[in-house]
């Protein structure tokens, strides 16, 4: 029986040794760039934004079969990746504040974030069930996603309540009835 190996997530260090891989490259240290990129991904194996950094050539970067693999690695890591604050990634799990959520979800790109754009908004959902707003870019997502069915049951539940929408706007899913 194979044995299963689990991969830790990414930890405060791991982001702070991105940065200081970052701040190395800026000052024209590849090699030690390197050396710290490969520790991060050696151990935080579902970091993402780590094998990117390290596929991205550089002058006297690492050898090009070197970083196709990292990408490689990079492209197989699903897309959503967290905020390189965990604070803030922190306080958007833990808020209950619309207000917050909506404003998080606002920041994060759709292409890139769409699973945690989705979460936020739900999240949102729970302890503000009857703000427009909310409701709105929930369609919005789930209509970017291809999920149409779902989208136009969130809007058609703001519409049944009275509400016109984000911000008193007339929706598409209104105008095109």
């Amino acid at each position: 029986m194979a044995r299963r190996r689990i991969y830790r997530a990414p930890r405060l260090t791991d982001y702070a040794s991105l940065g200081l891989a970052r701040i190395a490259l800026v000052q024209g240290d590849a090699e030690g760039a390197r050396q710290i990129l490969e520790r991060v991904t050696s151990t935080a194996r579902q970091f993402g934004p780590a094998f990117r950094l390290l596929a991205t050539p550089t002058p006297n970067s690492v050898a090009r079969r070197t970083r196709e693999l990292a990408m490689g690695r990079a492209n197989m890591l699903p897309v959503f990746t967290p905020y390189a604050d965990p604070l803030i990634d922190a306080l958007a799990r833990e808020s209950r504040n619309s207000t917050f959520l909506l404003q998080q979800a606002a920041e994060a790109d759709l292409a890139a974030n769409a699973d945690w754009d989705e979460y936020l908004i739900r999240r949102a959902l729970e302890f503000d069930p009857d703000n427009p707003d909310v409701v709105y870019k929930l369609g919005l997502i789930l209509r970017a996603k291809q999920r149409n069915d779902e989208s136009a049951r969130a809007v058609s539940a703001v519409s049944a309540n009275g509400a016109r929408g984000c911000s008193g706007r007339r929706t598409d899913w209104e105008l095109s009835r």
